[in-house]
């Protein structure tokens, strides 16, 4: 059981160079069951490099995205293991 209030990196879209909002989710059980919205980040080159081939590890192989998704954005979806850490700026 994940505490409530966590959120997942639950894909990634395609694009030619820098990464876009990640989508995230949030479990419920053992299910991620709803799309808790994007995040956009500051990453430097190398950290994106990165989390780009851990999340490659992770890709979702069933046909259906693990959430409900009615967007027309080329997502590729990822197993919802990676925690994603949220700062808010003002």
């Amino acid at each position: 059981m994940h505490p409530i209030g966590i959120s997942f990196i639950i894909g990634y879209e395609r694009s030619m160079g820098a990464f876009r909002p990640l989508p995230l989710g949030a479990y419920r059980g053992d299910r991620v069951w709803s799309m808790s919205g994007r995040s956009g980040q500051a990453l430097n080159m190398w950290q994106m490099a990165q989390l780009r081939s851990t999340m490659d590890m992770l890709i979702w192989k069933r046909r259906q995205p693990p959430v409900f998704y009615s967007g027309t954005r080329d997502v590729v979806w990822i197993k919802a293991t990676l925690i994603a850490e949220i700062e808010f700026r003002g």
